[in-house]
């Protein structure tokens, strides 16, 4: 076994600097969830998990020099890693989990992977697993996360289970989708919703906890202006002229007939018009006709630069349509409940959640809005790559079994705006329902 990083030395000055610091802050802060009397500080925990997994450089440099200097390297990304505005900064996070994946490949014999996204991966699948039994205030599980692994927390009060709930497992699920209910009515679209990905831009005002600002960003194909408008008007003469085998596949998609799925067809993306696609999946749907023979590598390179903003492709030909539409309805079906993602509901026709528990079956009382889980949405919310999936309906184990810790973490607003409308909706109705039984006051000066 390889000597760590911290079995030789640490930046402990800066280190206990930021960890004292966070008794201060205030905003953002997992300590805003809920008092935990022994609360860990997160820059001690991200120092102690990432050094613990990164190599000392005696292991690896030819001598003490060489060693001294990559040790100060080193030190260098850690002194940033621990820093609180460095808690979501994706450039020091990066460099600090590419440090983790040289090690474990190292380690492991295999050559480190090349791009962000594919260390994401090979941290979530072949870095060391973190086992919290006693997680308490959830400071190190959340820490992991941070780092890219995978991260497995309980504890036997159930206090702290509810706040590991409400801080690590719940989030991450929620990640990057708008609101159902948002405070901030929607802009409208210039061409009024039809032929964009995103009708609705990103709201800059939208705050977190206590009036914190929270970066909404999302990766998207730019175009120019004038090259949007064109791939518009290409998908309406698309619409007006579909193929045999689209106009077959769109008659068994429409109107939420496959699952309860709202598709679109002949969706403009960037310069691409794709066939079919399910905003609330972020799902492609392609039919390859045969001209798609002569241009596979065409093909390949568009489907790329699309799974780049997150998206997923699923295609079919055209000849399993026009003569086998059972069977290819069955593959897309198999493969929508194979992806990886919270979006996905196992039962067909799934279209809300069940009513808030205030709620009872009587007349006149109505039920709570949709579950954020669900909803058509007003567009794709690709703000981190998601696992790339294959081309066929059979997704491999490998992918399928990614979980959410090795997605590019940009927060969960839409989630938390959600909890502050569904949080009204509650007081307001024990308000109606038992504040009679509770005497009126007035703070006095």
């Amino acid at each position: 076994m390889a000597k760590k990083l911290i079995e030789v030395a640490l930046p402990l000055e800066a280190i206990n600097k930021e960890s004292a610091r966070e008794k201060s802050i205030r905003h953002g802060h997992p300590s805003t969830l809920h008092l935990w009397w022994a609360r860990r500080p997160l820059a001690a925990c991200r120092a102690v998990l990432w050094a613990s997994l990164v190599d000392d450089p005696s292991e690896y440099m030819p001598d003490e020099q060489s060693a001294n200097r990559e040790r100060e390297r080193l030190f260098a990304i850690l002194k940033e890693l621990v820093k609180w505005e460095n808690s979501n900064n994706e450039e020091v996070l990066d460099k600090a989990r590419l440090e983790i994946a040289r090690s474990v490949a190292r380690n492991l014999g295999v050559d480190v992977p090349v791009g962000k996204q594919a260390i994401r991966e090979f941290l979530a699948t072949q870095a060391p697993p973190l086992l919290d039994p006693f997680a308490g205030g959830g400071s190190i599980p959340l820490e992991a996360q941070r780092l890219g692994l995978r991260a497995y927390a309980s504890d036997l009060n159930p206090v702290a289970v509810l706040i590991n709930k409400a801080l690590i497992e719940i989030p991450p699920q929620f990640a990057d989708l708008p609101p159902v209910h948002s405070p901030h009515p929607p802009a409208s679209s210039p061409t009024g919703g039809e032929g964009e990905l995103f009708p609705h831009p990103p709201d800059p005002s939208l705050t977190g906890e206590e009036g914190e600002n929270v970066e909404m960003e999302y990766e998207r194909l730019e175009v120019p202006e004038d090259l949007r408008r064109k791939m518009v008007e290409v998908a309406r003469q698309f619409r007006k002229a579909p193929t045999p085998s689209e106009a077959i596949l769109w008659r068994a998609l429409r109107k939420k007939q496959f699952d309860g799925i709202k598709f679109r067809r002949q969706q403009p993306i960037g310069p691409f018009v794709v066939d079919f696609f399910a905003p609330a999946l972020r799902l492609v749907v392609e039919v390859d006709g045969p001209i798609h023979e002569q241009q596979r590598e065409t093909d390949r390179r568009r489907q790329e630069l699309l799974e780049a903003t997150g998206l997923r492709i699923f295609r079919l030909t055209a000849e399993e349509i026009e003569n086998h539409l059972p069977q290819a309805l069955e593959k897309l079906h198999c493969f929508i409940k194979s992806l990886p993602s919270p979006l996905v509901e196992e039962t067909p026709g799934v279209k809300a959640s069940p009513p808030s528990p205030l709620v009872e079956e009587t007349p006149g009382v109505k039920a709570s809005p949709p579950s954020p889980l669900v909803g058509e949405g007003s567009g794709v919310r690709a703000t981190h790559p998601s696992p790339r999936v294959g081309e066929g309906p059979g997704v491999r184990a490998t992918k399928a079994q990614l979980s959410f810790w090795q997605k590019e973490w940009k927060g969960a607003a839409g989630l938390a705006e959600d909890v502050r409308y569904y949080g009204k909706w509650m007081r307001d109705e024990a308000e109606k329902r038992i504040g009679h039984l509770y005497p009126k006051y007035k703070i006095t000066q």
